[in-house]
């Protein structure tokens, strides 16, 4: 008897599941017919009955997007993408959602997940310059606020321990090796970010104060100008410099520090040697960097600072050429850079991962086509998607900065945050419950 109680009770789900497959289906139906408002209702009810399918939420939060509901779309695909993280149609959407919400950070993060694991040959390009098209838009917004404002900033208050690299003028360098300005700027910045007691300013918000400004290479390492870019940037320190060619196989490095507030300035011991000395040359002007600064690093940061990118001067040499280009949005160029940097060193990761950043941006020209004319290839995408390990560990890291975490009390549903809903209603059984 307690067999046919239970196979009652697992018809009575099947009936219910049933019931949630059967709106599902309309709902779907509905959507073809473009009837977005009847295919919402069906599918409300549809996911009501069975929160935990993915494939719901996915095509209830298309159906919001197609009647332009995009807050409700944002809500319904954040279930869809935590319930499947492999599914890259609900990533897309999900990015495309917020994008026209203009919430810009938010489609960024979302793009990156998608192409973090996600490959298709004609989409994975066009999102690659979504992103860098988000993030110009926002970072120029910011620029301009910053520069529209500059008045009421208070170089005083920047905290202490702040600092930028503006740069170090190769000018008079040889042609050749002219690049190692904007490299040894960022080697400085990568490595000074690794003590844990100062707190340095990004590169690409100097860049693009430096296009808005319209000031040259040599004008922002200049001193007459580092303490308003200083300001600007929000650090309270500020490194500039030059690098001299004495003799054709030699190299100088001379480094300013100015003080944002005060305009005072400080100088590290300068470094000289050879072209092969590059590498040792950067690391004794980094100790004497932090010594005028006052800084001892501890064993543990000495064992960071001390390590190198890469060990190939060639490979460091393409690798800062290819940055120059990245800067003045030559990403072609630049991706050649990068290649030939990994050609010398293909354990260079500095070198993979500014490669990883400029892939698929050879035809962007500063603009992208609508959100709203790229919906068509991604609704048109197929499921068969090719994604790496990292998948959903991916996305986890999406979903924690968009504030969705999954139910870790469900182990067997995964990144499923729904449990099943109860059954409510009455049942009446008939027959005699005792046992055989």
């Amino acid at each position: 008897m307690r067999k046919l109680i239970l196979l009652f009770l697992t018809f009575v789900l099947l009936i219910f599941t049933g019931c949630g497959a059967n709106l599902y289906h309309k709902g779907e139906s509905a959507f073809e017919k473009k009837d977005y408002a009847e295919a919402v209702r069906l599918l409300e009810d549809a996911v009501a009955q069975e929160p935990g399918k993915s494939v719901i939420w996915r095509q209830l939060g298309i159906a919001y997007y197609r009647s332009d509901q995009f807050a409700n779309a944002v809500d319904a695909l954040k279930q869809a993408t935590l319930l499947d993280p492999d599914d890259g149609v609900s990533i897309l959407y999900l990015g495309l959602s917020q994008e026209i919400l203009g919430n810009d950070t938010e489609a960024i993060e979302v793009y990156r997940t998608y192409l973090s694991y996600q490959s298709d040959a004609d989409l994975s390009p066009r999102i690659r310059q979504r992103v860098r098209y988000l993030s110009d838009r926002k970072l120029q917004a910011e620029v301009r606020a910053i520069i529209e404002n500059e008045d009421q900033i208070e170089a005083a208050s920047i905290p202490e321990n702040t600092i930028g690299v503006l740069g170090f003028d190769a000018t008079t360098v040889d042609p050749q090796y002219s690049a190692l300005g904007r490299g040894l700027s960022e080697m400085l910045t990568t490595d000074l970010a690794k003590v844990q007691s100062l707190k340095v300013v990004e590169r690409l918000r100097l860049n693009e104060i430096r296009k808005e400004l319209e000031f040259s290479e040599s004008d922002i390492a200049d001193k007459e100008h580092a303490p308003r870019l200083g300001k600007l940037i929000g650090a309270a320190t500020v490194v500039s410099g030059e690098i001299k060619q004495p003799e054709p196989s030699e190299l100088e490095a001379e480094a300013g520090l100015i003080n944002t507030s005060k305009g005072i300035a400080m100088y590290p011991e300068g470094v000289g040697g050879k072209l092969e000395q590059f590498f040792a040359m950067e690391k004794s002007l980094l100790y004497n960097i932090l010594d005028e600064m006052g800084y001892t690093p501890t064993e543990d940061e000495k064992l960071r600072l001390d390590s190198l990118p890469t060990s190939s001067f060639l490979a460091f040499l393409s690798y800062s050429r290819g940055m120059i280009y990245g800067d003045q949005g030559m990403y072609r160029l630049a991706e050649a850079e990068y290649n030939a940097a990994l050609a010398e060193d293909p354990q260079f990761q500095a070198a993979a991962s500014a490669k990883e950043n400029v892939t698929g941006l050879d035809d962007y020209t500063g603009e992208v086509e609508p959100a709203r004319d790229i919906e068509p290839d991604i609704f048109g995408l197929g499921q068969e998607t090719t994604h790496s390990p990292e998948a959903g560990n991916a996305l986890r890291v999406a979903h924690g900065m968009l504030g969705f975490q999954a139910d870790e009390s469900i182990p067997e549903e995964g990144d499923n945050p729904f449990v099943p809903p109860a059954i409510i209603g009455k049942v009446t059984v008939t027959g005699s419950f005792d046992p055989e």
